[in-house]
Parts: structure tokens; sequence; C-alpha cells
């Protein structure tokens, strides 16, 4: 799913994409930190960097505290308030 994650965002943000081989190491000593880097958020920023935002689209990008979980952080980013959410 990383190397995915990475593939699919490599056009969208104009760089290379990464080779499909059994010989790369995508995940690191550290695969869940390997995996939210590659995560949706970051997919979402290159894709949608040039949309406008406005009623038709998303909203303008919202704040989230820095321990917010990556589904969160990809809320924000597409204009939804977490202001008052209840946390687990």
């Amino acid at each position: 799913m990383t190397f995915e994650n990475l593939a699919h965002v490599a056009p969208a943000n104009g760089s290379t994409m990464p080779a499909p081989d059994a010989g790369t190491d995508y995940l690191g000593a550290d695969h869940v930190a390997a995996f939210r880097a590659s995560a949706a958020i970051t997919a979402a920023r290159a894709f949608y960097a040039g949309v406008p935002r406005g009623p038709v689209t998303f909203g303008d990008e919202q704040p989230v505290p820095t321990d917010s979980t990556p589904a969160d952080r990809l809320a924000a980013y597409l204009g939804r308030n977490l202001t008052g959410t209840i946390r687990a």
C-alpha cells in the first residue's frame, strides 16, 4: 500500500514514479511511519493543490491539533471543521 500511495502521488506532484521492484525498501525500520508519510493527506495535497475552494468543491483548510489522526488531517485539509470533535 505504501508503494501504491507513492506511485499515485508522483505524477500529481511532478516527481518520478518509484520503481515497482522487490529490491527497494519503501518501509524502512518504521513501517507505520512510512505508511503515514505516504498516506491519503499527501495524495490529497498533491491532487487537489490547484483546485479552487468554495461551496462547490472543498472548504478552506481547517486547523488541527498536532496529535490528530491521519483521517482527521485529511478531513481538515478538505475543509471539515474539527472543532469539538469527540476523540477516543
